[in-house]
């Protein structure tokens, strides 16, 4: 009981302890001139901040200047609704939400020290904060994590309910539990009924309990039926589409750009991660000797990010070298840094062993294959291959750090994040698009 104890203390004080790095990295880039923009309940309606707070205001609507909001789910503008706060207010809420739950997470997980200071120094980890969604669907999920791994039922489906009622996690969740359910058994158990009983009585009947919920409620607001797809296709341009346009494009500021390099780069070395898994698994491999449930879960989570912003995400962005338009890649910061699975893959990822000469040149091999997602020719003059030198040095020292352990090296790393996150923060604040 003591001990128990003793490791619950020892994470809220350290998960404190690095929150207040974010409040002083802050502070101290504001006092340099570096950010220009403190929080106010002006300041921190930027982006889709301003969408919910229009909902929380006065619920769905379909003409004005609010007209897109029914693009929105419901959950987290009701609850700002209930609580009556300001966007301060439930900026601070969202705030004690998140430790909070990343306290229970890393009770449940046991990371170590390093491990969470690289989390909490994610660049984009102040959507945590801001008058959004995120917090809420991040304790969601760790209702869903603690149900799988204590097989107890009931925190899954509430977790999955919930979350379906506050982000449009069909397009994830769906494939994420399917995956994580066959893959965990031999592939000759593919078809059975006791296994696929499951995975709809637990998995998809919460998943799509909530979006039902969510139609009827912005049905019985607006009278159109659907209309948050209506929305998101007309306005957003957010529907399927048979493949990416390349390369791919992002019009924002530098430090941004780079930072969405970093979350795309993760994004796609975790999906050929979940392949490699897949054909393990379809040459009949137990997949559970590699990597745990809801580890796998994560990594099928990650890719299916991925394959949203590639087959979902608009073909905006305008290349005037190819004279054509491209798929603008925004989204993929929001999607991957400030969730449980990240951490839970960061995690796996310092737990194993140090990787072969081989895997490490290969990792950069393959680093250098994804940029051509963004330049097709990049390789043809040094300005533009320094165009992704930041996130590149970054990966190499990440690798470094994964091989040896160097904890000055480590600290370095971790030190640039936090003070990336506060810059990205300040864009935030200043009504700079950084999703």
């Amino acid at each position: 009981m003591n001990l128990k104890k003793k490791n619950s203390d020892y994470y809220i004080s350290t998960i404190l302890t690095y929150f207040s790095f974010s409040i002083l990295s802050y502070l101290i880039l504001y006092q340099l001139g570096i950010v220009d923009y403190l929080p106010s309940n002006n300041t921190l309606d930027s982006g889709d901040s301003g969408f919910y707070h229009s909902i929380m205001n006065n619920g769905y609507q379909t003409s004005g200047k609010f007209s897109k909001n029914p693009g929105f789910f419901p959950f987290f503008p009701y609850f700002w609704r209930l609580t009556q706060l300001s966007s301060i207010g439930i900026s601070i809420l969202n705030t004690l939400l998140f430790l909070t739950s990343l306290s229970w997470l890393c009770n449940i997980l046991k990371p170590d020290k390093i491990t969470l200071l690289f989390y909490m120094g994610s660049p984009y980890l102040f959507f945590m904060w801001v008058p959004l969604s995120e917090s809420l669907f991040f304790f969601f999920c760790v209702s869903i994590v603690y149900g799988i791994i204590n097989d107890k039922s009931k925190y899954v489906f509430l977790g999955i309910l919930f979350s379906a009622l506050t982000r449009p996690i069909f397009l994830f969740f769906i494939p994420a539990f399917i995956g994580m359910t066959l893959m965990s058994q031999p592939i000759e158990k593919v078809f059975s009924k006791v296994i696929w009983g499951k995975i709809i009585l637990r998995y998809i009947v919460p998943c799509m309990l909530g979006i039902f919920l969510v139609v009827l409620f912005q049905y019985c607001q607006t009278g159109i039926w659907f209309i948050y797809f209506e929305i998101q296709s007309t306005v957003w341009g957010r529907a399927f589409n048979y493949g990416p346009t390349f390369p791919l494009g992002y019009n924002t500021p530098f430090w941004n750009l780079n930072g969405s390099y970093f979350s795309f780069w993760i994004g796609a070395t975790i999906s050929t991660f979940g392949l490699k898994l897949l054909v393990d698994w379809f040459r009949k491999k137990e997949i559970l000797t590699q990597i745990k449930n809801y580890e796998l879960f994560s990594v099928i989570f990650i890719c299916m990010v991925l394959m949203s912003i590639l087959f979902f995400n608009a073909t905006w962005m305008w290349n005037p070298e190819t004279e054509t338009s491209s798929t603008h890649f925004t989204g993929i910061n929001r999607y991957i840094h400030p969730t449980v699975f990240i951490l839970i893959l960061l995690i796996y990822f310092f737990r194993t062993r140090k990787f072969t000469a081989i895997q490490y040149f290969s990792l950069f091999v393959f680093t250098h294959l994804v940029w051509f997602s963004f330049d097709l020719h990049y390789y043809s003059h040094i300005q533009r291959y320094l165009v992704f030198s930041i996130p590149t040095i970054f990966i190499i020292a990440l690798g470094l750090y994964h091989a040896y352990r160097w904890k000055l090296l480590g600290y370095g790393l971790v030190t640039f994040s936090f003070i990336l996150q506060s810059i990205l923060f300040n864009y935030f604040l200043s009504f700079i698009q950084v999703d």
